[in-house]
């Protein structure tokens, strides 16, 4: 699929969601979410299983939200979400970067190779192994379980520069059950690998500024 092309795929997205983006988000970097993933993993070192489990879900203002120019021209929109109370044993977060970002449409969320850990989609969450918390995510190496839908309702991001910029943006995260993500690079024999365990709830309605 290709980036932006799908406005049914959008369409689909936004139908359930019809109606204002984040209404009880008056400022920016504020979000409602409704996120809940599971997924059965496997520690290569340890040779142990375990599962994560995310969940998020209504107001948080601990919100990153950034469109970032990138050389050549166009636009990748960062994402990440994570409630206001967290603790060390539950850290659910979820982080995203759509590349090539125009609106509305449906965006594969890729890692590329050059760039650090986890571009793409990242999940934290709470584990049932000793450390209690873990993070896993796309890698370069791997195909990417999961694509990004951008509901017709999203806001253009404000071409002006030199000004503050400030839109909305709903977006579904959609995962295939079955689908793998990891926590190690590709480079290394001994990572852990986690599986959803089926298609999870990643919805996203973000009020942004930069």
């Amino acid at each position: 699929m290709d980036a932006g092309d799908s406005p049914e795929a959008a369409a689909d997205a936004g139908a359930s969601e019809a109606g204002p983006i984040a209404p009880e988000c008056e400022e920016s970097f504020c979000a409602q979410v409704d996120v809940s993933a599971k997924l059965q993993c496997h520690d290569a070192v340890s040779n142990k299983d375990f599962s994560m489990t995310t969940s998020l879900s209504g107001r948080t203002t601990e919100v990153t939200c950034d469109v970032e120019d990138k050389e050549g021209g166009g636009q990748d929109l960062r994402i990440g979400v994570r409630p206001g109370s967290a603790t060390p044993e539950d850290a659910s977060e979820a982080w995203l970067r759509i590349r090539s970002f125009t609106g509305p449409g449906t965006y594969p969320l890729v890692h590329v190779k050059d760039e650090g850990s986890h571009q793409g989609f990242e999940l934290s969450g709470k584990a049932t192994s000793s450390e209690g918390h873990q993070t896993v995510g796309t890698l370069h190496c791997l195909p990417s379980p999961c694509e990004a839908v951008v509901a017709p309702e999203t806001e253009p991001v404000p071409n002006d520069p030199g000004t503050v910029k400030e839109w909305r943006v709903r977006l579904e995260v959609r995962c295939a059950a079955g689908g793998t993500l990891s926590n190690m690079h590709c480079e290394s024999d001994a990572r852990t690998v986690c599986t959803f365990d089926e298609a999870p709830t990643l919805r996203f309605d973000v009020a942004c500024r930069k």
